[in-house]
């Protein structure tokens, strides 16, 4: 609800999580261009198979789920080169979507993404599946802190069992 930016790594927040409905919710309340809420929230999702969670998406790349590790780092190290620099990256590539290789479809949309991101520093969420390894769920924490995003949209919390988030 809070976030103008979110991002969702192999993560079907919207189907597959004990809050499902509830994330909804929150998301959709900021579907409305009129609404008092605020500008209208961005969704990226990268994610291996087709979701509910894609379907709402407003911009979808399909890769290997073996490959979202490696996804994350790279929008890390893009990230960190933003933050550093001050200019956001952008790709001189004049290629329209579909002309596009799938090693382009992948650098336009970690430029867009980590773009994106930066600009919505502390409204913005990265959220990493749970069936992620403990390594991509670091470098999902350490992007939202680097983007100040823990505390102010993203509340991290010890579940010892999914009931507990319901």
């Amino acid at each position: 609800e809070k976030a103008d930016v979110i991002c969702s790594l192999d993560s079907d927040i919207f189907a597959h999580e004990p809050a499902g409905t509830f994330y909804a919710r929150q998301y959709s309340s900021r579907r409305e261009p009129d609404s008092d809420k605020g500008p209208m929230n961005r969704l990226y999702v990268i994610e291996g198979q087709y979701s509910m969670t894609g379907a709402s998406a407003d911009s979808r790349l399909t890769i290997p789920s073996s490959q979202i590790g490696s996804f994350a780092v790279e929008l890390e190290k893009r990230i960190d080169t933003m933050l550093a620099s001050g200019v956001p990256a952008g790709s001189a590539d004049e290629k329209t979507w579909d002309e596009l290789d799938t090693a382009g479809r992948i650098a336009r949309t970690l430029d867009v993404l980590a773009g994106d991101l930066v600009t919505s520093k502390g409204k913005s969420a990265v959220l990493v599946g749970r069936h992620q390894p403990a390594e991509v769920q670091a470098v999902g924490l350490r992007i939202n802190q680097k983007l100040g995003n823990v505390g102010a949209t993203v509340d991290l919390l010890d579940i010892q069992d999914d009931q507990e988030m319901l």
